[in-house]
């Protein structure tokens, strides 16, 4: 029988950016209803728990992440400007 996982301890977000790395999630940043977020957390599935980590430098939202070898980049999409 499955059990629900525990919810993230932090601000329902939108705009999120995750990724996981072996048996752990990871997800931050992000806005909420309060406005942009910095904050970082990492989900242990096995122990079924919530660490915070570092918050990210600076306020960010609809980023996207890449993982390679253990190191993950994270990248914000840039809205270009209407040419006029």
């Amino acid at each position: 029988m499955e059990s629900e996982s525990r919810f993230l301890p932090a601000a329902a977000r939108m705009f999120a950016a995750a990724f996981s790395i072996g048996s752990k999630g990871y997800i931050g940043t992000g806005s909420s209803s309060s406005g942009t977020l910095s904050d970082f957390w990492e989900y242990d599935a096995i122990s079924d728990t919530w660490t915070q980590k570092s918050s990210f430098r600076g306020q960010r939202y609809e980023g996207s992440c890449l993982q390679c070898r253990r190191i993950w980049f994270y990248g914000r999409r840039i809205w270009p400007t209407a040419k006029k």
